[in-house]
């Protein structure tokens, strides 16, 4: 892997990954796979919270390798190697060396806005992740870069759409594997632990519709 420079905290994210409503207002809009991995099981994975707040990533992190667990899929969150953030991405790569780990899940805010408000935007439209195939370091320094003062605007309001994304990348050769985007709507500020359960979820059931990981056992009769 490329070794990347400590990078510049910011707020937006961590807000984002600190409020979720509940479950039914998680939308999955669009999900991609590298169609050379369907069916290729990651064995072993690092999950990383693009966050400022320490409590808000080592909870999300947590539900993600819970999440995983019961599909026998060992996951390590980088809160527990790393606790400080902004990571520094050169001891992180040791780290995960260090894991063994196949793959780095990397989450990060896209964008936020007012309900039923008009947000312009300020970005081109998505189109296929091609810009994100130079490695989870450089995606990790993307999550950091949003833009604050459309943050800030819509924090003030009492209904907003949050979307979060979510990448998957090989640690063997810096490539995207997986990407996915939740689109989340909400009216208060903080979210419990089922909630932000649901969001994991949903992210891990895509995951497991491309093969990336094993399905959840049967329950036996």
């Amino acid at each position: 892997m490329k070794l990347a420079a400590v990078v510049r905290l910011g707020v937006a994210t961590c807000a984002a990954l600190a409020s979720w409503s509940c479950a039914s207002n998680n939308l999955l809009t669009r999900s991609w796979a590298d169609p050379g991995t369907a069916g290729h099981h990651y064995e072993k994975l690092v999950v990383v919270g693009v966050t400022a707040d320490a409590t808000t990533r080592r909870n999300y992190e947590a539900a993600f390798v819970e999440e995983l667990k019961v599909r026998s899929v060992p996951c390590t969150p980088s809160s527990g190697v790393a606790p400080h953030t902004p990571l520094d991405l050169a001891a992180m790569n040791e780290e995960i060396r260090r894991a063994g780990a196949d793959a780095v899940l990397v989450t990060r805010l896209m964008d936020q806005k007012m309900v039923n408000a008009y947000y312009p935007p300020d970005r081109p439209a998505l189109g296929p992740p091609v810009a994100y195939h130079g490695g989870w370091h450089g995606y990790y320094r993307l999550g950091f870069a949003t833009p604050s003062a459309g943050a800030q605007a819509a924090q003030a309001a009492r209904d907003t759409s949050f979307r979060l994304e979510a990448c998957l990348f090989d640690t063997r050769n810096d490539n995207l594997l997986w990407s996915a985007l939740t689109q989340t709507t909400l009216g208060r500020s903080d979210a419990s632990a089922a909630e932000v359960r649901a969001l994991v979820a949903t992210l891990v059931v895509d995951m497991e519709r491309y093969g990336l990981v094993p399905r959840l056992p049967t329950p036996p009769r």
